[in-house]
């Protein structure tokens, strides 16, 4: 066949000769092959409604929902094969619905949002289809389509969601079929904490529900007919919350742990929800400001440090903390410290770089190099939030970044010749011209005779 038979040309291998066909016939053909190729088909936009469900095979094969759709013109049918209608959708063909309504991919499309929507789709199916029909892989298990429903991904639920006009948008659980709701925040909760002699009760206000629709917790299910569209910074709080309540709503603990539960597992709790406390311990909580304290010495390891969280008379050592080493107060109390542990780990997070070594007590900074940078970058830092209590030892640990240098010229009496003087305050000639060697040396320091440093990145040498 060619183009003058009113086909594709297609080359043909042992078939005979075809027939010769009279000049005119050859042009009608031609003309028909051609004649609507350039006109102007504008399609008719149709209804469709996204109904997500979230059931047993969704979590089977580990997928975030369940969609399926409904289209039509005045009435809405449901979409049977989906497959087979994306098929229609991308490659412009029909499929008979009711003696009422038939899809034609020639003629009907959707509005704007919902057709961004159908187009994602249309690239599962091409995807699907390109894989099934490789001769290159031996394995074509699909779970992706069943009848009706397509599985989505976390991203591609993700997507959808913000693709659709909410309104077209329903959830269903098999049986009925609810408007979505959705949510741009996280969920919020009410946790009660009660005392019952020796143990204390966490419970929350109303059943837990909640089902994350990924494992990254972006997406939250109600169980009914909500999403929620989660915050990055909840989301580890939500996940804890999850794994706390979901097999129960209520939870027993010993009392003697409170303490600990106070400042380790209520603060995030917080996070995502309200604490509504016992009376008892209501009037136990105390909340006090938090006063970080630096303990400063130099001895021949080098620049040692000891951290401090103080709560008034209260004190915490993270060192000990660490080495599971009971703190005592300074005061018998039954009160129960509130902790700003969020500010605490933002403090001692200065303390993860190269610089600091971890040791039983606290830090040490050690090398030559390492005390410059302690005391030249990070020392100004910790001042600024911290109260410092430094030994005689190390206070005269400085770093001398203005040093006051002296320059003097005058023409030598009776000689021709220039003389040039120069001296910085505190330093002899020797080691004078140790700094200026070590600034030809382009270093950016020199260690004095008696134990500071003096920048060489002063602008004036």
């Amino acid at each position: 066949p060619t183009v003058y038979d009113g086909k594709i040309p297609v080359r043909a291998v042992n078939t005979p000769q075809s027939q010769e066909i009279d000049e005119d016939s050859k042009v009608d053909n031609l003309l028909r092959v051609f004649e609507h190729v350039l006109d102007d088909s504008k399609k008719t936009p149709i209804r469709v409604e996204f109904q997500l469900e979230f059931n047993d095979q969704v979590d089977l094969y580990g997928y975030s929902a369940a969609l399926s759709l409904r289209i039509g013109e005045d009435r809405l049918y449901i979409v049977k094969d989906i497959k087979n209608f994306l098929k229609c959708v991308a490659e412009e063909e029909t499929e008979f619905f009711s003696k009422n309504f038939e899809f034609n991919g020639k003629i009907h499309t959707f509005d704007s949002a919902s057709l961004q929507a159908i187009n994602m789709l249309v690239d599962i199916y091409e995807d699907e289809a390109i894989r099934e029909n490789s001769r290159f892989i031996n394995d074509k298990t699909s779970h992706v389509f069943d009848r009706k429903h397509i599985l989505l991904s976390s991203n591609r639920f993700l997507k959808l969601i913000k693709l659709v006009n909410h309104n077209n948008l329903y959830i269903t659980d098999g049986t009925n079929v609810y408007s979505a709701k959705i949510v741009e925040d996280s969920p919020s909760f009410d946790f009660h904490i009660d005392d019952f002699e020796e143990q204390i009760c966490l419970r929350l206000y109303d059943d837990y529900k909640i089902r994350p629709a990924d494992k990254a917790f972006k997406i939250l299910f109600n169980g009914l007919d909500t999403l929620y569209l989660t915050k990055r910074q909840d989301r580890s709080a939500l996940m804890k919350v999850h794994e706390l309540f979901h097999l129960s709503s209520e939870i027993l603990l010993p009392m003697n742990r409170i303490e600990d539960l106070a400042n380790t597992v209520f603060p995030v709790l917080k996070k995502v929800g309200k604490l509504h406390l016992s009376e008892l311990l209501s009037d136990r909580m105390v909340e006090r400001n938090l006063e970080k304290r630096l303990f400063v010495d130099y001895g021949k390891e080098g620049i040692s440090i000891r951290v401090q969280f103080a709560y008034g008379d209260v004190h915490f050592d993270p060192a000990e903390e660490r080495s599971d080493v009971k703190r005592s107060k300074l005061e018998k109390s039954d009160d129960i410290i509130v902790r700003d542990t969020a500010e605490e780990k933002k403090f001692l997070s200065q303390f993860s770089s190269r610089v600091f070594k971890t040791t039983e007590k606290g830090y040490l900074v050690s090398g030559d190099h390492n005390e410059y940078l302690f005391l030249s970058d990070y020392a100004p830092v910790l001042m600024e939030t911290a109260v410092v209590y430094a030994t005689d030892a190390y206070r005269k640990k400085r770093v001398i970044s203005d040093a006051k240098i002296h320059q003097s010229v005058r023409l030598s009496s009776g000689e021709d010749y220039l003389e040039y003087n120069f001296a910085i305050d505190g330093l002899g000639e020797k080691e004078l011209k140790d700094v200026l060697k070590a600034y030809r040396q382009k270093k950016n320091y020199y260690k004095l005779k008696e134990g500071g440093f003096i920048s060489l990145k002063n602008d004036s040498f």
